[in-house]
């Protein structure tokens, strides 16, 4: 085996992990909805917005991801997710917003241009913030608007996905474990 196959490698990505209020919040306005979806919902435990999706890094790219964390700042801001959706090609049930603020698209393109700059290959996605509530969707669900959930943002973090399918658990829902590495604050 080569040096390049046995090396191991991180899942990593940059995301709003919420408050324990925020995360009670979400999980008692959207758990009916869930529980009737049909799908694998996702334990609160796990709800968080992703704001750039690294993916797996070498033991030595870390220190550029971290790095990249560093160096990003903005603004504190606010969030009010006020509908649930299905995503059919992601077959997933969402909590999100009818309006992104400005300032969250600016974290997400500072974090974009100082992970460019330590030289860390991304994917190019469409950004669409959002709380998976359920995965493994069976039937797309007409969008619905809920009571207003306000999630004052104060700071971002850099999180490891590790998944226990080793362990008897599943990806998804039940087996990917989040482990929050190092959290930056907005100013």
């Amino acid at each position: 085996m080569s040096e390049v196959q046995s090396e191991s490698r991180r899942r990593l990505f940059f995301a709003l992990w919420p408050a324990d209020e925020v995360r009670r919040q979400i999980e008692e306005t959207t758990v009916g909805h869930a529980r009737h979806s049909g799908g694998h919902v996702v334990p609160a435990r796990n709800f968080h917005v992703t704001l750039v999706f690294v993916g797996e890094v070498t033991a030595q790219q870390v220190e550029g991801v971290m790095a990249a964390g560093g160096a990003t700042s903005a603004q504190r801001f606010s969030m009010a997710f006020d509908q649930i959706e299905s995503w059919p090609r992601s077959n997933v049930l969402v909590l999100n917003a009818a309006r992104t603020p400005p300032e969250m698209v600016t974290l997400v393109d500072h974090l974009l241009f100082n992970l460019l700059e330590k030289q860390v290959k991304l994917k190019r996605e469409v950004y669409r913030p959002h709380v998976t509530l359920v995965r493994q969707l069976p039937r797309l669900r007409p969008l619905q608007k809920i009571e207003r959930i306000s999630w004052p943002v104060h700071e971002f973090a850099l999180i490891e996905s590790t998944n226990d399918a080793a362990q008897g658990g599943s990806r998804g829902a039940e087996g990917t474990r989040y482990t929050v590495l190092a959290r930056w604050p907005l100013s």
